[in-house]
């Protein structure tokens, strides 16, 4: 499962990946994870050839482009379908969430590790089980 954090904050960046690295090992689950300082890092490497994410956490208050605006750009005019977490300090904002189709809202200060661990769990289930399998077969010049 490829997992991104975009985080301005530092300390929050290497927290959150500690948690993500943390919990992917002690439930087996494999993640290749990558992460961004801002949001313009974040559109670039996905316009660009890199693969996409099946989950992406954002913070929602970044210098530039907020976490929203991250997201609607996402939705909207780069056609993303996997799932999005917001996180931040502000209950406010979790209204403008529900718009871009956000998976869930974590508050900062709130939501401790076993909840942090509860919902990732909770979406690396929804993507697996999202995520099909094909055989093609081909015979007689048919697939």
């Amino acid at each position: 499962m490829r997992v991104a954090i975009c985080e301005d904050s530092q300390t929050s960046l290497q927290y959150y990946e500690y948690l993500l690295t943390v919990a992917s090992e002690k439930h087996e689950l494999f993640i290749e994870l990558s992460t961004f300082e801002n949001g313009n890092e974040l559109l670039f490497y996905l316009d660009g050839d890199g693969p996409p994410f099946d989950l992406i956490y954002l913070d929602v208050q970044m210098p530039k482009w907020d976490g929203v605006s991250v997201a609607n750009e996402l939705r909207n005019n780069m056609d993303y379908k996997g799932e999005i977490i917001f996180l931040t300090s502000h209950k406010e904002s979790a209204v403008a969430g529900y718009e871009v189709h956000a998976y869930q809202y974590l508050l900062k200060n709130d939501t401790d590790r076993n909840r942090f661990e509860a919902v990732f769990l909770e979406v690396a289930k929804k993507i697996r089980q999202n995520k099909k399998q094909y055989l093609l077969l081909k015979g007689n010049g048919e697939f």
